[in-house]
């Protein structure tokens, strides 16, 4: 089960939705603490081959290989979305191209996303984990394809991670405090919504 959860190469994310899900079901059988050899439960075995079944349709998914159409850009801007669940966190970038005769087009460009700790910890707290992911992915791309935005927004449903990265880091805990500061230093705050 690890072998299969962990061998899907995809190295921008395209596929996240269903490898997480995969991570995710290693995690709950962490969680059981049964030895390696041991059988596993109806539950699990279930989720398992719902999991491959979603692996098989993988298959036909297609993906545009040309970001750019030959029209010419008239502006670049770069949308990171971020959120968490007691269960993962993520984030995902899209591309947002407007060209000369105001036509726009979107695309996916790369997303991430990580399985929440084993250790419970607050929505509010996974939430502020995805923004920093957001920000890294931000910061990853502009340097791999060597290129700047006219505008880049990152978008968050989460009130208290908006209002967090407002504020003074030092004002809070070290764990928030830490994962402020480094939102702050790899995003404008006016970059937030």
């Amino acid at each position: 089960i690890l072998r299969g959860a962990m061998s899907i190469f995809d190295p921008l994310g395209f596929v996240t939705p269903t490898t997480i899900k995969g991570r995710m079901l290693v995690q709950d059988i962490w969680r059981t603490k049964i030895s390696w050899d041991e059988v596993l439960s109806m539950e699990l075995t279930i989720k398992w081959q719902e999991w491959l079944e979603e692996v098989k349709q993988l298959q036909y998914f297609k993906i545009p290989r040309c970001y750019f159409k030959e029209l010419q850009v008239e502006e670049m801007e770069l949308h990171i979305f971020v959120d968490a669940s007691e269960e993962a966190y993520a984030a995902v970038a899209y591309l947002r191209h407007m060209y000369v005769k105001d036509s726009y087009k979107t695309m996916l460009i790369v997303a991430r996303a990580k399985v929440a700790p084993l250790k419970p910890s607050t929505i509010p707290r996974l939430e502020l984990q995805a923004a920093v992911l957001g920000c890294r992915l931000a910061h990853s791309i502009e340097r791999d394809i060597n290129t700047s935005f006219d505008r880049r927004i990152f978008w968050s449903d989460s009130m208290t991670v908006l209002h967090w990265i407002k504020s003074d880091p030092r004002n809070f805990k070290q764990f928030v405090s830490n994962r402020i500061g480094e939102v702050q230093e790899l995003s404008k705050t006016e970059e937030w919504r």
